[in-house]
């Protein structure tokens, strides 16, 4: 069995949104294009608390519980069986991975979804390539499912040509496989 895994396409995330990242507003009909395509499909959120840590040292305030930013844009095709993963909630630790807290300490209920309902292969896109979407892929592998990252239904935070290849090269090296939205039949 396989899954797709969209990650954090939440308004803050889009452009006009608190934490707008260039250009993933174009990704979303693209997605909508491959739901189908899965056995299941797990949408995630950030879902932070309104004095989250990272909104005092990384990040402005974004996706902040129960607000606008938080929702997922109304183009955004959800199936009614999709599972909805809730991440960053913690107030002192922050969560790029769809997985884990940064802390590894505390894990969210995405791999016991899973392995309920025998997921092997698990197929990754969404915001952002180079953490979220990244540290999903990097702990998903870690836990033993075949891992795909949709190349071109991700928009990195920080793009840069030859960072973006360093990213792409370092998930590779995890034995992360990269393909684009044209692989899926």
């Amino acid at each position: 069995m396989n899954a797709l895994i969209v990650i954090d396409i939440q308004n803050d995330f889009l452009p006009g949104g608190s934490l707008a990242i260039k250009d993933a507003d174009t990704i979303v009909e693209k997605i909508n294009k491959i739901i189908d395509k899965f056995d299941y499909c797990v949408f995630t959120k950030d879902w932070h608390p309104a004095k989250h840590v990272s909104f005092e040292k990384l990040w402005s305030p974004h996706c902040v519980q129960y607000s606008y930013g938080a929702e997922f844009p109304e183009n955004l095709l959800i199936p009614n069986d999709a599972f909805i993963v809730y991440k960053g909630a913690n107030l002192v630790i922050d969560s790029y991975s769809a997985f884990f807290d940064n802390d590894k300490a505390t894990s969210t209920p995405l791999s016991g979804l899973l392995l309920s309902k025998k997921v092997d292969t698990v197929y990754l896109c969404g915001i952002a390539t180079d953490y979220c979407v990244k540290y999903s892929a990097i702990d998903a592998i870690a836990l033993g499912y075949k891992t795909f990252v949709i190349e071109d239904l991700t928009k990195a935070v920080h793009y840069r040509p030859s960072e973006y290849v360093k990213i792409l090269k370092s998930m590779e090296k995890h034995g992360i496989e990269i393909i684009t939205s044209a692989k899926i039949n």
